[in-house]
């Protein structure tokens, strides 16, 4: 009978569990149901007798779901349809990195016995429930990395075995401070990356067991309040990217546990404080751009654990201490943008685990210690640029076998390049720039296999090879090479045509000579070619019309000569092309127009171009400046300027003449030669902002054609040394951006057009040796120019000019009104010799018709027959109506 009882009681028992775990099922299998993409949950299926079985879920030993873990899962959906309440028993919810939307259900309070929450890293959106506050059990909560917004709700304090909390990455606000009581078992807080402002949250200050917070990148002011010394457990404290001020207080060195200082990025100022020298638990203080002043303290060297120090950007104006070698641990030492002077201590060399070192762009100087690159033998970065170290490179900088990054340029180190360089096997950037280093280049650096970036431009160097004997083939991963104004000679090495993933190249403002080679076809990437200001000779080779990725071909400055190769018509992409100052000729191609969308500058000045300006270049709409002078360019300027679109605007933003590459913070900059005033001007960083046409000395004849006036955007515009004729355009006024004017020496004619005293901003102007007359005009800018602008017009009179006009007896300055006046005398003067011309031929005419009459009576006879029959005809006409 017991027995029979017990398998009853057992059999009862398995049902209700059964039930429970089929209840719990159908829950879990709606909010399946409900899921955009539930394909990872494909085994949740009431064909399995319990959901213990499925993908995430945890069971206890009574078949109640306890767990429910489903972190990257791809989910996508809400949480509209999942029932909480149908899981009593649940412990553990991990919904994290999924694609979940939507808002944190209220309903979500049912969790009664929930320890763990975890829906970091989703799209939920909306305000946070109050409701949250009722998961009185848990210990871990996870919101991090989603769109929730509104304020933290004041009921998160009635969490009081919380130990981890993690709002971060949001866009809450400010709880209600009043209402929000300290979290007694709080260990971890973070509410980084949110819209907090204010003050240090003040509940924070009572969290007593606190070991971990976390409140950057947030909109905090005021200072760090001096009861922070109540955060006894305190190890890891990130205060950056906020609006702190005021001084780091003393009391913050009292907190004897933290490891980790990060305060970077606030407006703290009042110094270092010594009192630092007492955290000697700290492995990491980054506190850099803030406005400290003074000095390192020396007590720094105290911090034997410390691994990372960075102090940049912090208005620092010292020596560095030697006790900074102290710290034997240091692994990264930034201290750059400062105002620290002096040389690296001797110390430094005691610091064997530095693996970055940077202290650029301060004003240190001495020479470099070879000691260092002896003892650094994990070395990946060195940056010590910006400075004024001076002497040679060490030759053990060949040790640092490890290093990736040596920046060395802007300083003052000569001598040569030491070729243990070539040692430096794993280097990916190489900058030497802005030094006064000589000799040539060691052939050593040719076979850095890992090299990517090798900037040595702006130095002494002779040589770009030592000995071009060798067979040499190249850097195979070189993409930025930067080898301009030196003193570089002889030709340009074969294997550069071999470095095929080159990117930027840059020979530029050398003394090289010779043909150019001819295996450009197999640098595909290119963007940029810059060999301008050389000896180079010879015809263009078809070769570079391969380069269909370039985006700026600089050629200017040699001794180039023939034709522009017809290949070039394939480098579509180009937004700079600078042929000028060669010996190019034939025509400018016709098939420099629309497919050249990108084109911004087109320089073919100081050439022997002939034949005339080819329609088809006022299809090129980005076109921003144009230099054709110094050629031979005949006919007259193309009547469809109007079309050059990119002209029509002023350009007020910087923008990039071409889709900028960076690498890792590399910004190639531009050079292009304008000339303006009498001067030749180069453009580096404002070149976007240049809109100019230069035609000047070519013998270019005809009128200016009016549709010069709709390109507003103008800065520069010389048509000097032709052979123009005609007038000029009567809304050239209309250039209202003009700053260098010149019309001079052509065979223009008629009144200078009153429209030009509405321009305010020349600074250059020039009408001289033309033929042109009458009165010049006047205005605010204009008076500020001398009488050289108008020289050689036997015809102009008025001020700047000496010559008084008719009827003008003071010869003082006119305005623009009385200039309108001049124009309406004209015109009447016109109209009034119309009408006397006009009568003098009707008194001629008539008395020719007349005199005919009187003198031949058969031609008397048959006027007056003719007049009387059409005087007949009418009579009847009118008698008949």
């Amino acid at each position: 009978m017991e027995t029979l009882f017990g398998l009853l009681f057992f059999s009862l028992i398995l049902t209700c569990t059964q039930t429970k775990a089929q209840t719990e099922g159908e829950a879990l299998l709606k909010w399946k149901n409900s899921l955009l993409t539930p394909e990872s949950l494909k085994d949740w299926s009431l064909n399995n007798l319990t959901p213990c079985r499925w993908l995430g879920v945890t069971c206890d030993g009574a078949g109640s779901v306890v767990e429910l873990s489903l972190p990257d899962a791809n989910l996508n959906g809400t949480l509209y349809e999942f029932n909480f309440s149908s899981l009593p028993n649940l412990t553990l919810l991990n919904l994290s990195s999924n694609l979940l939307y939507g808002s944190i259900p209220a309903n979500i309070s049912a969790l009664s016995k929930l320890t763990s929450l975890d829906l970091g890293r989703n799209n939920f959106d909306h305000s946070l429930p109050p409701e949250i506050g009722e998961l009185s059990e848990i210990i871990d909560l996870r919101l991090n990395i989603n769109n929730l917004v509104g304020e933290i709700p004041y009921q998160i304090s009635n969490l009081r075995k919380v130990r981890y909390l993690d709002l971060s990455v949001n866009y809450l606000e400010n709880p209600d401070y009043d209402r929000l009581v300290p979290l007694p078992s709080l260990t971890y807080l973070s509410l980084s990356e949110n819209n907090l402002t204010l003050g240090f949250p003040p509940f924070v200050l009572n969290c007593t067991n606190l070991m971990f917070l976390d409140l950057s990148f947030n909109l905090l002011t005021g200072p760090i309040p001096e009861s922070v010394t109540n955060l006894v457990n305190l190890e890891y404290l990130n205060l950056t990217n906020n609006f702190l001020q005021g001084p780091i207080p003393v009391s913050l060195t009292k907190l004897s546990s933290l490891r980790e200082i990060r305060i970077s990025n606030n407006n703290f100022t009042g110094g270092l404080p010594s009192e630092i020298g007492s955290l000697t638990s700290l492995r990491m203080l980054e506190i850099g751009n803030n406005s400290f002043g003074g000095a390192i303290p020396s007590s720094i060297g105290q911090l034997k654990n410390l691994e990372r120090i960075d102090i940049k950007l912090s208005e620092l104006n010292s020596t560095i201490p030697p006790e900074l070698g102290f710290c034997i641990n240091l692994q990264n030492i930034e201290l750059s943008l400062n105002y620290l002077t002096g040389g690296l201590p001797s110390s430094f060399s005691n610091l064997t685990k530095v693996t970055d070192f940077g202290i650029s762009s301060n004003l240190l100087s001495g020479e470099i210690p070879a000691d260092l690159f002896r003892n650094w033998h994990g070395l990946v970065s060195f940056q010590v640029q910006n400075n004024s170290f001076y002497g040679t490179i060490p030759a053990e900088i060949g040790l640092a076998t490890k290093l990736q990054y040596l920046y060395l340029y802007s300083n003052n180190l000569s001598g040569s390049i030491p070729p243990e360089i070539g040692n430096l096997s794993n280097v990916l950037e190489l900058s030497l720039e802005d030094n006064a280093l000589s000799g040539s280049i060691p052939d050593e650096i040719w076979k850095l296999k890992t090299l990517r970036t090798l900037f040595l431009h702006t130095n002494k160097l002779t040589g770009i090879v030592s000995d071009d004997r060798k067979n040499l083939t190249g850097l195979p991963c070189i993409r930025y090479l930067l080898l301009s104004d030196n003193h570089f000679h002889g030709n340009i090495p074969p294997f550069f045509c071999n470095m095929i993933l080159t990117e930027y190249l840059d020979i530029s403002n050398n003394h090289l000579s010779g043909y150019l080679p001819k295996c450009w076809r197999q640098m595909k990437v290119l963007k940029v070619l810059n060999l301008a200001n050389n000896s180079l000779s010879g015809e263009i080779p078809s070769s570079l019309g391969h380069l269909t990725s370039l985006l700026s071909l600089h050629l200017n400055g040699n001794n180039f000569t023939g034709e522009i190769p017809l290949s070039l018509r394939n480098c579509e992409k180009l937004a700079i092309l600078d042929l000028g100052d060669n010996r190019f000729h034939g025509n400018i191609p016709s098939w420099l127009d629309a497919r050249f969308p990108a084109l911004k500058v087109l320089r073919l000045s100081s050439n022997e171009f002939s034949g005339s300006i080819p329609q088809q270049l006022c299809e090129l709409v980005s076109l921003q400046l144009l230099d054709l002078a110094n050629n031979n360019l005949a006919g007259k300027i193309p009547t469809n300027l109007s079309n050059l679109t990119a002209m029509t605007k002023r350009e007020t933003t910087m923008g990039n003449l071409y889709k900028p590459y960076r690498f890792p913070d590399f910004r190639y900059e531009e050079t292009v030669p304008v000339s303006s005033k009498n001067r030749e001007l180069e453009f580096h960083r404002l070149i976007p902002l240049v809109v100019a046409i230069d035609l000047s000395n070519n013998k270019l004849t005809l009128d200016i054609p009016e549709g010069i006036t709709t390109l507003s955007g103008l800065i520069f515009l010389n048509l000097s040394g032709n052979q123009l004729t005609g007038k000029i355009p009567g809304k050239i006024g209309d250039l209202h951006w003009l700053e260098s004017l010149d019309l001079s020496r052509n065979q223009l004619l008629g009144r200078i057009p009153p429209s030009i005293s509405g321009i305010t901003t020349l600074s250059s102007l020039s009408f001289a040796h033309n033929n042109l007359s009458g009165r010049i005009p006047s205005g605010p800018q204009l008076q500020t120019l001398g009488n050289q602008s108008y020289i050689g017009n036997p015809g102009l009179c008025g001020a700047p000019l000496t010559k008084n006009c008719s009827g003008d007896e003071t010869g003082e300055p006119r305005g623009i009104d009385e200039d309108k006046n001049d124009d309406d005398d004209d015109d009447a003067e016109m109209i009034k010799g119309v009408f006397v011309c006009t009568a003098a031929g009707f008194v001629v005419g008539s008395w020719g018709f007349w005199g005919a009459l009187f003198f031949k009576k058969s031609w008397r006879v048959a006027c007056f027959s003719f007049v009387d029959d059409v005087q007949d005809t009418i009579y009847k006409s009118m008698t008949m109506t």
